[in-house]
């Protein structure tokens, strides 16, 4: 993956990582929604 380019596969493996984590986080602390900025372009 290190050699992926910039807003290619890595980008999507690193979004679906980070969002399953946030979810798991809120899900075990009772959040009732959450929400992600991680989709935003520069």
């Amino acid at each position: 993956m290190e050699r992926e380019p910039g807003r290619g596969m890595r980008c999507t493996i690193c979004f679906d990582m980070r969002f399953e984590k946030m979810a798991l986080y809120a899900y075990g602390n009772d959040f009732k929604v959450f929400t992600s900025a991680l989709g935003i372009s520069r």
